[in-house]
């Protein structure tokens, strides 16, 4: 609705000539007894005042209209069952989960019949996310939508970012409310001082069946001890700077564990006691904190197959303790604050687990405070690698990609054999980045296999050239790397000069397609450099 503020003579500012302001007089405060002015002013607000509550008609009659024309141009909303309406609304809830707008909020403002059936469909209310109120009008909404929720499972997020030593009113009812309904929570998002979360669960009547439990406790935020008639069992666990010195969890259903920033022998106690965990995401892991024994040598763990994980020093390694004879998929975060000293030991993780995992993900971000020089010797003691992401936020720091294709490159020593995917984020390509990137192309495995195929019978390796020299007609093919996909992403604009460094190369980069690869190069526009039109040339 639109508003229009008029003008109040109380709030009209005087300035020090004693003259008023024109924009916030008010007739009435006129002191000549006859005022042709003031009169038509008088008058003009009138007309405003007349005007603006016709327009606030206007609106609520707009309104009534346009829940009129959904139900005439939408003959679903008649068409279709209640049941069956009711299904595709909770179908709808589920594809806009992460939305900030609440799915029954959106379906029942479109008309009537919508807003009955978002009311009989308990389903569309089995999500709440609870801030802490103001007041107690706030409490009532909140009470109105569990109401609404019936005996659905629930789904509640509580956030509350900032610590206090006790829940303060109306806080404390708000808990006191959500604690009635605990019996029906199957996911908990406890994003709240540990207070908070220690009022919400301590002594709880009904003990619900947690499924997924998200616990995020602000740092240095200590937890008194929860107690609870039974265990809370959760199949996916979610914590973030978060101890686990509690007791009132248990690991034996665990099958997910997403955790950061928390202490390495918590971290491996959790494992060791989850015997049925499959995935494993442990980031930025932090170092022993004493809580819990360390094996004393790498424990088995049958059941996972995912991990993702940061580069960590000695004292914060936790994959030193496992092995994964079921591992098919392995992400791994490089920092370079661990400088390669980590490799040593992945590579010794490795090798007691399964000795090539299907996935081998690595990822190395440069950023712009890193000076020193990276010449990719250590890839040579990663073979395992499949996939490999390289972000260099250093502006002036191309020279590491010319160095990468130059590894890359090596007909003597072969980097990465195994490797599927290859994506760069960079600032710009040099021309002595093209040359050695048409190399590293060249020595792409050739899938045909085919004898009578134009280019089987190639073994040479590229020879080097500039960009103006003449180049081999054909792409040399060496059995070394399954590469499937490669990504180059510029974070400049493609320009004339970068085009005439790559022109030359154009040819045989849209020729690798043939063969299976995957081949996109792009600008900080996302445009497209290897398929742009003929003879057209960027600005620059």
């Amino acid at each position: 609705m639109l508003a229009i503020e008029l003008p109040l003579g109380q709030n009209r500012n005087i300035c020090p000539y004693n003259c008023l302001d024109p924009y916030s007089y008010v007739p009435a405060d006129c002191p000549l007894p006859v005022c042709t002015v003031c009169a038509n002013i008088a008058s003009l607000d009138a007309e405003i005042y007349g005007v603006h509550d016709q327009l606030g008609e206007l609106l609520k009659e707009r309104r009534v209209n346009e829940r009129q024309v959904n139900v005439g141009h939408n003959i679903s909303i008649h068409r279709f069952p209640v049941d069956v309406m009711a299904i595709i609304f909770h179908f709808y809830d589920l594809l806009n989960e992460r939305k900030p707008m609440t799915s029954p909020l959106v379906l029942g403002g479109v008309c009537e019949r919508w807003r009955d059936i978002t009311l009989q469909t308990p389903l569309l209310w089995d999500r709440v996310v609870v801030l802490p109120p103001r007041d107690s009008t706030e409490l009532g909404l909140v009470k109105l939508w569990l109401d609404r929720s019936e005996t659905v499972p629930l789904s509640l997020t509580v956030q509350h970012k900032h610590p206090s030593p006790t829940p303060c009113p109306p806080f404390e009812d708000l808990i006191t409310l959500l604690r009635l309904h605990s019996s029906r929570w199957t996911t908990l998002k406890l994003i709240a001082p540990a207070s908070v979360i220690h009022a919400l669960l301590h002594n709880l009547e009904n003990v619900p069946d947690v499924i997924r439990l998200r616990m995020d406790i602000p740092s240095n935020d200590r937890m008194e001890s929860i107690s609870m008639r039974k265990l809370l069992r959760p199949r996916t666990f979610h914590a973030k700077k978060t101890s686990i010195q509690q007791t009132f969890l248990a690991w034996d259903n665990l099958t997910r564990l997403d955790v950061a920033a928390i202490k390495m022998d918590e971290l491996v106690h959790i494992i060791r006691c989850g015997k049925h965990l499959t995935e494993c995401t442990a980031m930025y892991i932090a170092k022993h904190g004493r809580s819990f024994p360390l094996p004393s040598a790498p424990f088995v763990h049958k059941s996972l197959k995912y991990v993702k994980t940061t580069s960590s020093s000695n004292l914060s390694d936790f994959l030193r303790y496992l092995t994964l004879p079921s591992l098919r998929k392995l992400h791994y975060d490089f920092l370079w604050e661990n400088a390669w000293t980590s490799v040593p030991a992945l590579n010794a993780f490795l090798d007691r687990s399964s000795a090539s995992p299907e996935t081998f993900s690595f990822t190395f971000s440069l950023e712009p405070q890193h000076h020193q020089q990276v010449d990719w010797v250590t890839l040579r003691d990663l073979p395992r690698i499949t996939h490999m992401v390289l972000d260099i936020e250093h502006n002036t720091r191309f020279d590491m990609t010319t160095a990468l294709f130059s590894r890359l490159s090596d007909t003597a020593d072969v980097y990465l054999p195994h490797l599927r995917a290859l994506k760069i984020t960079t600032p710009t390509m040099s021309q002595e980045s093209w040359r050695h990137f048409h190399k590293f192309l060249g020595g792409i495995h050739n899938k045909h296999d085919d004898p009578n195929h134009p280019r089987s019978n190639i073994h040479n390796p590229f020879p080097i050239v500039s960009a103006t020299s003449s180049l081999p007609n054909t792409i040399t093919r060496k059995a070394q790397r399954p590469l499937e996909s490669v990504i180059i992403h510029l974070k400049d604009r493609f320009t004339s000069d970068m085009a005439r460094m790559m022109d030359p190369y154009l040819p045989y980069f849209l020729d690798v397609e043939k063969f299976g690869v995957s081949l996109k190069l792009v600008d900080s526009m996302d445009f497209d450099m290897l398929h742009r039109p003929p003879k057209v040339t960027a600005k620059g």
